[in-house]
């Protein structure tokens, strides 16, 4: 597949197949050097409609939030990991999520001239299906979908599926992407005991919390070889623009 420049690029691999559009951008947007210093940096943001906040964040984080992937899933240079800076930008009208993640891709290209191109490759990640004995779900009432809670051995995720695997991939102890082939399509209440999670050893971990999601949800995760779409960095430069 051809680099697609992000500036002209539409969100999804299927940009392709349709009329390249501008990508939608913050109306103010700072970008700087980070004070923490040129050394890898975990995934740092703080999101809300009004505004975007990355702190101490490398440029293959910033890329893995901006297409909402894994780092495994993002096919850089290594110095990306290296150099880290802290973004302020803030959209004109209050944003949802998935738009803040197109303007921060029209914030890269524009302001580090990033261009990429999208691949599938086959690689490890975690198949989440239905068990044998079928789902152990609580359907939600209403629109409200609960935040992540965790603490004293417990675990509450709310939300679609795909919500759960969001939270979840981002939040615990998962070392590659997950993947949702349940075909489910409602919106759940999950409440997860983790007790045992808490005496186990580190290595041993994310096994117990895989049979606790089968066991008290009734869904299997399996390690498997998996087609994974990868953004692939084509160029990137080192030093941004001027705000």
């Amino acid at each position: 597949m051809r680099p697609l420049l992000l500036s002209l690029a539409l969100a999804g691999i299927a940009a392709h197949a349709q009329p390249a559009q501008p990508l939608p951008a913050f109306e103010v947007a700072s970008v700087k050097p980070s004070d923490a210093g040129p050394r890898p940096r975990a995934l740092n943001v703080r999101y809300s409609p009004a505004s975007l906040i990355m702190r101490g964040a490398s440029l293959k984080a910033a890329i893995q939030w901006a297409w909402h992937v894994f780092p495994s899933q993002v096919s850089a240079p290594g110095w990306l990991d290296s150099e880290s800076f802290d973004i302020d930008a803030r959209p004109s009208a209050p944003v949802s999520e998935d738009q803040a993640r197109l303007m921060l891709r029209r914030l890269l290209a524009d302001r580090f001239q990033l261009a990429v191109h999208l691949e599938q490759k086959e690689m490890p990640a975690y198949v989440i299906t239905v068990a044998k004995d079928g789902p152990k779900l609580k359907e939600l009432s209403g629109d409200a979908t609960p935040d992540m809670v965790s603490g004293r051995g417990a675990a509450q995720i709310g939300g679609s599926i795909a919500q759960m695997i969001d939270r979840m991939a981002f939040a615990s102890v998962f070392p590659y992407p997950l993947v949702d082939q349940t075909g489910l399509k409602g919106r759940y209440d999950v409440n997860l005991d983790l007790r045992d999670m808490q005496s186990a050893a580190p290595e041993d971990q994310l096994n117990v919390l895989l049979r606790a999601v089968q066991d008290q949800v009734g869904l299997k995760i399996e390690l498997k070889k998996t087609p994974l779409d990868v953004v692939v960095v084509d160029h990137m430069e080192k030093s941004p623009t001027a705000n």
